[in-house]
Parts: C-alpha cells; structure tokens; sequence
C-alpha cells in the first residue's frame, strides 16, 4: 500500500492508503477552502506551492498571458507582517487573481470576471486582502485564518463554490475527496453506467470519494481504498506465539516486588523486594554490566541498589543519598543526583551529582549541575541537560557546557550517540563522534513518538520507543504502537505484529547480547498486559506465552 497523510488548511489531519501498483500523487494534490466575504463574494482558496511569478507563469498554459499588477500595498496581516497582495491578470480570458505571497507558499482567489459571478469589487478585494493570512509551520504546513468579515468554510459547507475538499492527481488517475459530504452522491447509476464505479462513500468518516481513470483503477480504489488506516505493520491479528529459543530473563518491578520471566520456559517467578520504591524517576530499573539497578528507599529516603540475578532477593545498597540515578555511558556505571535539602518542593533543585560503579566505587567526585538543574541523559562527553528548549552537553570535569543539541526531549541515548526530538513528529539523530545531524520522520501513520523512554539496543544501532496515533496527551482513546528507528540507515518503522487497540505505553528492553527486544503492552494497570518479543527484520512480533497479572513501572532483560 501506499500511505499518505495530509494536514489541511484548518490544520485537521486525515490519512490515506491505497494500493502501490497505482499512481495517484506523482501530478501533485491541492486542498481547498472556501472564503465567504458577509455571506457573498464565495470564493473557493487555491493553493500554489512557488513564488507569485511562478504561479502565473503555471496560470498561463491555461488562461493566456498573464501579468502581477494593482499591487494592494502595506496590508497588515493580522498576527504577522505588513505584506503585499498582487492582482494577477489574464486579459486574453479576461479573468483575475487575488495573489498572496505567504512564502513558500502562494495563495490566489478568483475575482469573479469572467464568470457567472459577478466580479467583486474595488471594496471586497481590498477587504479580502487585508483579511486572509496564513503561516507555514513544520515541516512546511500552510495553515490559513480570516479576520471578519472574512469567514473560512469548508468547500462542502459552502453554497457557492462546489470543488472537493482534496484532489490528487496521478499518472494513474484523479481522486476527489469531500469530506463529510457523503449526501453529495455516493456512486453511479448502474443501469447507465454499468458497474464501473467511480464516486463511492467511507461510511465510518462520512467521506466521499470521486475517481477518474479507466474501470480497473476506479475498481481497485473503490476496493482497496482506507480511510485514516493504522499504520503499516499495524494489525488487527493475534501475534504468534514465540517459538524459538531467547536465552533470555525480562525483570519488571512493581513498589514492592520483582517479576523475573523466564521467556523460554513461558514461566515467572515473583520476589518480594521491600526496598523497591513508589515514585516516577526518570529510571526504575537498569541492566549495568552484570547487576540489575534499580531505584529504590531505606528508613530515611530513595537509594539506589544492584541486585545479583543469582540472589533476587538480597539487593545491594550502592548509595543512600540518591534522589535518583541515569545510566552513565560507562557500561559498569551510573550517575547519582543528591537533592538541594534547601530546596523548595516546587523547584526540587539538586546539590550534587556523581557518577558510581555497580559494585559502590566513585568514580566521579561529587560536582555541582549548573543551576540545581536535574541530567536527563548521559554521553560519554558528558551529561545532557535541558536549557532553554535545547539540549546542552555539560562537561563535569570542566563543569562547563561544550555541545548543543537539537532538543529539547531525549529519546534515548547511548555512547555518543543521542535520538532528540521537539514535537516528535521528527527525530533527530545525533553522533557527536561522526559530527552528524540526521533529521527523520517519524512512521507514516503514527502522530509522534515519545520524547522520553526509548531505548537504544547494546550495538547503538537501533531505538525502540512508544509511539501514538493520535496527538495530544495520553487519553482513553489514544492508541499506541511501538517504533523501531535504524540509527544507521536513519529510518524508522512500527514494528509489525501487535494489535492496534492498545492503550499503555509500552515498555522496553533490550536482552544483552541486543537479539531481542522485549516490551510489555496493554492492560498493565489492571493486571492484563502482555510480554512480547521482536527481532529486528523479522516479518512480525512474537507473544510471550506469559500474563503479566499485576501493575509493572520499570523492565529491564539480559
């Protein structure tokens, strides 16, 4: 299938995927809206990607030669610039544009000469011109608005102008899109035309679509056609049952006990761990070299502890001044932070940061972060803070800051290596040892991904992390899938074989050797999740034969 997903001009979203043997994007795709001026002068919004002078010369195969004149000078865009707005004239027709120059973009509006409607006017251009205005946001999004007397509407809602809503054009053929507007027609009369059909409705979005091109591509669209699909991997299917050998254990941690699954026996076993902790830390429990981390409490506040997988039962106390620890990017060592006593409990300032090996060896003296200010993430350049909507590498030897990173949310880290994001519809893949940026998107179908909680695999090639198909905070409606980024080819795909109705954040964790990731799913809250298993480039996901009956906060494997 092929997957595209649109933002329209009111900044709504819709998705859509249709068999890859047709073309139906290479001519291009125009959405459309419809001004309306007091309730008059209805004019259906055109939409040219290119200069002012580039939109004319593309109006002149079709209206003749055409010039930019009767400038409308120092017009205020509401929310933005003083801007120009150009009439555009085709004499030969005769017919005219109002020309908006919202760079990249620009905007054009019939006058209404040459037509059945009569031309606007000296008073409604200059009303229309001052009151239409636009702004592109990333990654190259126009978004439109109108002042009053200007009213936007879609092009179905509107009386006068009746175009679609979408039109996308391809070697293959045209599909019109109106949205909500099902009542418009939803197919032809089979006695004149047979059962070649070319306008058919989605009923569960109330869309209808309008298809030209010959009876083979109008027949496959009507079949195979989706309406804001899950993504591609995403499936409705049982996941298989894992049926190959792991060698591996994953370890979940509620506040006061530890699961350790045995995935190839499908079996676990549950410890009591009094000295786990309630809390949400950035990390609960971390696999470091040959012990388990985890963040924990004594009788008087959090610590940090290892535990020998031998011994589940008996932790080791590491430090007992631990407001909370991150994994240092030495494989055998962690970082951790000493609360500001002084500090307010609506700052929670640090005092002291010091990096520690399993085994309780400082190796890092007690320093100072800059400003009390809490490491997300450690490099082996140094600890990541986040300043000023950007990330900042912070030396503790020098105890100044030597790198900028795009930010301000870490993924993930590892090494050297840091995948950062900012609204998370992209991310950015850095290697400070290569001198690398790398921007990519997130999965077509997905609406962002985490801006914390991934997980790099041992290699420091790939990063799992959570992803949602709808945007805005986690709610009961939202659902999520797992994303899987290649640092090396700088791609990122859903990881094929979970269900699509999920609605917990997966957690993560990569088995130590890096074959396997694992990731618990679903229903964790109320005792129902389930443990799954993936290898990179394999067709699907895997279900652990085992039920996760209790509410789990951290995971780690080996």
């Amino acid at each position: 299938m092929t997957y595209i997903a649109l933002t329209l001009l009111d900044g709504s979203h819709v998705s859509l995927a249709y068999p890859d043997d047709l073309d139906l994007t290479s001519d291009g795709l125009e959405v459309q809206t419809v001004g309306s001026l007091n309730g008059v002068h209805s004019r259906a919004i055109g939409v040219h990607y290119g200069t002012p002078k580039s939109f004319v010369a593309r109006m002149e195969e079709s209206h003749g030669q055409g010039e930019l004149a009767a400038s409308l000078p120092g017009i205020h865009f509401p929310g933005g610039p003083e801007g120009v707005v150009e009439l555009g004239k085709f004499p030969d027709e005769p017919i005219a544009y109002l020309v908006y120059d919202f760079d990249p973009w620009t905007v054009f509006v019939w006058d209404g000469m040459g037509g059945a409607n009569f031309p606007m006017g000296e008073e409604a251009l200059a009303s229309w011109a001052a009151n239409l205005w636009g702004e592109t946001y990333a990654p190259g999004f126009l978004v439109l608005n109108a002042e009053p007397p200007l009213e936007l509407v879609d092009a179905a809602d509107d009386p006068g102008p009746d175009g679609p809503d979408i039109r996308i054009d391809g070697s293959s053929g045209s599909l019109l899109v109106f949205i909500n507007d099902c009542d418009r027609m939803t197919r032809l009369d089979e006695e004149s035309y047979g059962d070649e059909v070319f306008a058919f409705c989605d009923e569960p979005t109330k869309t209808l679509f309008f298809v030209s091109g010959d009876a083979h591509v109008q027949r496959r669209v009507h079949e195979r056609l989706l309406v804001n699909p899950p993504p591609p991997g995403v499936s409705n299917d049982e996941a298989p049952l894992l049926d190959q050998a792991t060698g591996s254990r994953v370890y979940l941690s509620t506040d006061t006990q530890l699961t350790v699954v045995d995935v190839d026996a499908g079996s676990a076993m549950v410890h009591d761990l009094p000295e786990l902790a309630p809390g949400d830390p950035f990390y609960r429990l971390v696999w470091r070299d040959d012990k388990l981390v985890f963040y924990g409490q004594t009788d008087v506040g959090p610590a940090v502890f290892t535990l020998d997988p031998a011994t589940p039962s008996s932790p080791a106390l590491i430090d007992d001044d631990a407001w909370f620890f991150i994994p240092s990017a030495v494989e055998d060592r962690v970082w951790v932070a000493g609360l500001d006593p002084s500090s307010p409990e609506t700052v929670r300032a640090l005092e002291t940061l010091r990096e520690v090996t399993v085994d309780g060896v400082v190796t890092t003296s007690q320093v100072s972060p800059p400003d009390g200010r809490w490491p997300v993430v450690a490099l082996d350049d140094g600890l990541v803070f986040q300043v000023d909507q950007v990330l900042e590498v912070w030396d503790p030897t020098t105890q100044q800051f030597v790198e900028t990173l795009p930010g301000p949310f870490p993924v993930a880290a590892w090494g050297n290596r840091i995948v950062a994001c900012w609204q998370c519809d992209q991310l950015d893949l850095v290697d400070l040892d290569a001198g690398t940026t790398r921007t990519i998107e997130v999965p077509v179908g997905v609406a962002a991904v985490d801006g914390y909680g991934g997980a790099f695999s041992p290699d420091g090639r790939y990063v799992a992390v959570a992803g949602r198909l709808t945007r805005g905070p986690l709610a009961a409606e939202s659902r999520v899938v797992l994303v899987l980024i290649d640092f090396e080819s700088g791609t990122a795909s859903v990881v094929p074989g979970i269900p699509s109705n999920l609605d917990d954040y997966p957690q993560v964790a990569w088995s130590t050797n890096g074959d396997w990731l694992f990731f618990s799913v679903g229903g964790l809250e109320t005792g129902t999740g389930q443990l799954y298993a993936y290898q990179p480039g394999d067709d699907t996901a895997y279900k652990v034969p085992v039920v996760l009956d209790r509410p789990y906060y951290g995971m780690a494997a080996r």
